[in-house]
């Protein structure tokens, strides 16, 4: 069963997260402990092969019709890495802004490696 969740709701998420890293400065007087809880999480989970749904960034074959993309979505991790991608049920808007990143992403990406060689 998937739960809708109203306008309203959605920017105050976004709102959240745009905040969260000045919450933890203004909390801890930085960010870096934030970095590290996950990075601990992480070696925990690939060490004690656990099998974790975490969200992670890694190259994806492919994302809303953008191909070799790298974006945090959820996967699934264990003792092998990145095991599994998972893909949330979007509604047409979410998908509209994950193909808007996913492309952004990598024509910055493209534009880069370009520059480089």
């Amino acid at each position: 069963m998937r739960h809708r969740i109203d306008e309203h709701a959605t920017a105050e998420v976004d709102l959240a997260v745009r905040q969260a890293a000045q919450r933890i400065i203004a909390g801890k007087g930085a960010t870096y402990f934030g970095i590290g809880a996950a990075i601990a999480t992480l070696v925990r989970c690939i060490l004690q092969d656990e099998r974790l749904v975490l969200t992670a960034c890694s190259v994806a074959p492919e994302v809303e019709g953008v191909p070799d993309v790298a974006l945090s979505l959820p996967v699934v991790v264990d003792r092998q890495g990145i095991v599994q991608r998972l893909t949330p049920a979007l509604d047409k808007q979410e998908r509209l802004g994950i193909h808007a990143c996913a492309s952004i992403i990598k024509h910055s990406v493209d534009a880069a490696m370009t520059v480089r060689s």
